[in-house]
């Protein structure tokens, strides 16, 4: 009698191969639904990206527009500030016509000058010191050399213009006159 040799039985060969051949549709299918869930997480992905992006550009206008708008309600509150101060000019111009006393027209040229120096210091504008400081080049601009022996060097004698800080920032620098020793001297 013959043994039946697994190895050569014809039924169970195929059964490995069948079970062999099902692992790998198994695996095949695992695949594709991984590869489908990776492009359906790819298109999520690319479809928030481009939200982000149209919502960025949108904040980037509103911005944009608010900041316009800023400007010009700034520019609007100095702007009435400025006619009212205008008003005050131009009632100051006509009492100058009418006017006989000397003494009320300086008075009235002083209220108006008051005037404008409280407006420019509620807007944060404020006038450099500079009689009697050292020379600093990035406030003050030396217009003038005055010899003066007495003095040391580079401490301003005169201030030819105003300058101005608004809030931290040089809005416009001091026009001064600066000391110089008398170089002939010997």
């Amino acid at each position: 009698m013959m043994k039946n040799n697994p190895e050569l039985n014809p039924s169970e060969g195929e059964g490995v191969e069948t079970l062999a051949a099902e692992e790998k549709i198994s695996e095949l299918e695992i695949l594709r639904q991984s590869l489908e869930e990776s492009k359906a997480k790819e298109r999520q992905i690319y479809e928030q990206l481009l939200r982000l992006g149209a919502e960025f550009d949108n904040f980037r206008k509103r911005s944009e527009a608010r900041i316009i708008d800023a400007r010009r309600n700034g520019q609007e509150e100095v702007l009435l500030a400025v006619v009212g101060l205008y008003d005050v000019l131009e009632h100051a111009e006509n009492s100058f016509e009418t006017a006989t006393d000397v003494e009320n027209l300086k008075e009235g040229l002083r209220l108006v000058k008051q005037q404008v120096e409280k407006f420019l210091s509620e807007k944060g504008v404020t006038p450099i010191k500079c009689l009697g400081e050292k020379l600093d080049p990035q406030i003050h601009e030396a217009l003038h050399q005055e010899e003066n022996d007495g003095m040391e060097e580079g401490i301003i004698t005169d201030e030819v213009q105003k300058g101005y800080k608004f809030m931290d920032r040089i809005l416009r620098p001091a026009k001064v006159t600066v000391s110089v020793k008398n170089r002939e001297k010997k």
